[in-house]
């Protein structure tokens, strides 16, 4: 007997660690196609997974500092990137905080297409800025974690609206 359940996660499971190897391989030969439509990507998976109505930021203006999607009704934001590293964490705080983008959302995460460093005691937070390293750094682990605490009624919903945008996992 195979359960609906085991058949969503294992389809999930193996199309993250599949994204995750390709972006981590092409990335050392500075082939970055992948990083792109990865994004498109996890914008429709964190909706579904978070019921969120994240945008591709660069579509409302060309360039859009800092983050790569938001949703501007409940005021989050991520920044999707396969660099792990304390510096880049950094980077992304001061340009959120110099663009005065705390305005616009009062959350930021930043979703590393791979595994996140096992701390980030180097990252300087802005002062006025509200962001843990715990809990808004996630990776592909922590993100699996999050969808294998979904019903199952919620991952086949969720499977059907990524089908339905023809992704394939």
């Amino acid at each position: 007997m195979v359960f609906k359940r085991t058949e969503a996660l294992h389809s999930i499971a193996d199309g993250l660690g599949a994204i995750k190897s390709s972006c981590e391989s092409r990335g050392l030969l500075h082939l970055f196609d992948n990083h792109t439509m990865a994004q498109h990507f996890f914008r429709r998976l964190l909706n579904a997974a978070y019921d969120l109505d994240l945008v591709d930021l660069d579509n409302l203006e060309e360039n859009f500092p800092a983050v790569d999607l938001g949703d501007m009704k409940k005021r989050i934001a991520y920044q999707v990137t396969a660099e792990k590293v304390s510096k880049k964490v950094t980077k992304t705080l001061e340009k959120f905080n110099q663009h005065h983008l705390d305005a616009q959302f009062d959350t930021l995460k930043i979703l590393v297409i791979g595994d996140r460093q096992k701390t980030y005691d180097a990252v300087e937070i802005p002062d006025n800025l509200k962001f843990s390293t715990a809990d808004d750094i996630i990776d592909i682990t922590g993100l699996l974690k999050h969808i294998g605490t979904l019903e199952i009624a919620d991952l086949d919903r969720k499977s059907t609206r990524l089908n339905s945008s023809h992704l394939v996992i």
